[in-house]
């Protein structure tokens, strides 16, 4: 049986603590943004707020011909103050109703406001929530 001497003992646990400093450098490195990505998250944050879902509903017909409703979704971009809100022809196409839900929760009704199918877009408008 080795013994070892308070010596290598030492050795090895600074060398140990040296490769794993290095390694939590690397980490530390890796983690930190670059100002392009800090600019986006900048970007994100204060855009993000007018984002929306969109649910719609149209009716269509199940196999007997009878009134079946059908749902779907989407989502849109607020572009104004008085509610306006742009998003894809093909999310609100043939829909009977339009919901939209805001990022704080509330729901709000929408109307077609006009639409450009070979352009995929579409304006649609909520009454504007109070500020």
């Amino acid at each position: 049986m080795r013994l070892e001497t308070g010596t290598g003992r030492k050795f090895r646990l600074l060398l140990i603590m040296g490769i794993l400093s290095i390694i939590a450098g690397m980490i530390g490195e890796a983690a930190a943004l670059t100002r392009s990505e800090q600019n986006t998250i900048r970007v994100f944050h204060q855009v993000s707020a007018g984002v929306v879902n969109i649910t719609t509903t149209s009716i269509g017909r199940d196999f007997f011909f009878n009134p079946m409703p059908t749902e779907g979704s989407g989502s849109g971009v607020i572009v104004d103050k008085a509610g306006h809100i742009v998003t894809s022809y093909h999310v609100v196409n043939g829909s009977s109703l339009l919901e939209v839900t805001l990022t704080d929760g509330s729901r709000w009704e929408a109307t077609l406001v006009g639409s450009s199918p070979a352009s995929d877009l579409a304006v649609i408008k909520i009454e504007a929530p109070p500020e």
